[in-house]
């Protein structure tokens, strides 16, 4: 299907998922009264009526069917209240908008790799089948939202190709800056319907520094979308950390190493020019939590430590597996 480029920014179009699923069903419920009009004036009013109660059993938990025979299915539908509490939706939005921001699978899918990846190819059917009704009901208003899940979709299980509108959206870049890159920078061969190969928008997608890595493919993260930084420690014992380019998090036995001429381990954070030096991780995240920009040393895949700097959403690990690593990383390196 062909998906235009458009100027939608994913991350103010999707700012917590209890707004969005307010902002979807009252969309939705907006649909099934204008389908009603539709069915009314097809097939009559009494055919219509019974087509938008079923619908509306389904849509609202706390559905009175006594008070709708009693106003009608035109005067119920003028005068429902909605509110998030209100609306039951099919998971395909909220899970589709947790993964096309965050790249996170829900925690009732399992918490093996091979079981998120099956759901994501699950999704990704789920999507390419259900673009199609989903223009019946709203239009083209969510098809920013499927374009984010497809493009994802190729980077993480390189299906074959990813819509141009959904690297866009994972990229952070404007409408503009778009053009831009297709015109000017000759990274990509989109074909007729704004798609190019996934190996092309891997390649560039690297190299977007606001692009969320996936989050799925970390096992201790709990996968709930959220990016709360002021408070590096939740109040339920939950760490907030932040991750690098290549998807590394800033836990204890990946930035934790011995200090020169002392017996205690240390952690450097901050730019070059500009780091400064912890013994206690703890105080280091803190610390790192009121960067603008969080940046920390760490060993590349050749062991030689280098600064890294945060990408995407801060991700959550229990504070009992940070225990246990800076534990780990005692006896190995002071031992």
């Amino acid at each position: 299907m062909y998906i235009p480029l458009s100027d939608v920014m994913l991350a103010q179009q999707i700012t917590n998922l209890s707004s969005f699923q307010e902002e979807v069903g009252i969309k939705i419920y907006d649909s099934i009264t204008k389908y009603g009009a539709a069915l009314s004036f097809l097939l009559g009013d009494d055919l219509a009526g019974r087509n938008v109660r079923e619908i509306l059993k389904s849509f609202l938990w706390n559905f009175d069917e006594d008070h709708f025979e009693r106003l009608g299915w035109r005067d119920f539908s003028a005068q429902i209240p909605l509110n998030s509490g209100e609306i039951e939706l099919a998971d395909i939005f909220r899970d589709a908008a947790a993964y096309a921001l965050q790249g996170c699978a829900p925690q009732r899918i399992g918490t093996t790799l091979s079981e998120r990846k099956y759901w994501i190819t699950q999704l990704i059917a789920k999507v390419e089948d259900g673009m199609a009704f989903d223009q019946i009901f709203l239009g083209k208003h969510y098809s920013y939202l499927w374009a984010a899940v497809l493009a994802r979709g190729a980077i993480d299980l390189e299906t074959p190709r990813a819509p141009l509108e959904g690297l866009r959206l994972l990229g952070g870049l404007s409408l503009q800056a778009m053009r831009n890159a297709i015109s000017n920078d000759g990274v990509f061969h989109p074909d007729h319907r704004q798609t190019v190969p996934a190996e092309e928008a891997r390649q560039w997608i690297a190299h977007r520094r606001s692009f969320c890595v996936s989050r799925w493919k970390n096992l201790v993260d709990d996968q709930y979308l959220e990016d709360v930084r002021d408070e590096a420690i939740t109040e339920d014992g939950k760490i907030r950390v932040p991750q690098a380019t290549e998807g590394d998090l800033f836990v204890p036995e990946k930035i934790m190493r011995s200090s020169r001429g002392k017996r205690s381990l240390t952690i450097t954070i901050g730019a070059k020019g500009h780091e400064r030096q912890f013994s206690n991780y703890y105080e280091a995240l803190q610390a790192l939590s009121e960067e603008e920009i969080a940046r920390w040393r760490r060993p590349n895949a050749q062991g030689h430590w280098g600064i890294v700097r945060g990408r995407g959403a801060w991700v959550v690990v229990s504070k009992a597996e940070i225990d246990r690593q800076i534990e780990d990383r005692k006896k190995t390196l002071l031992s």
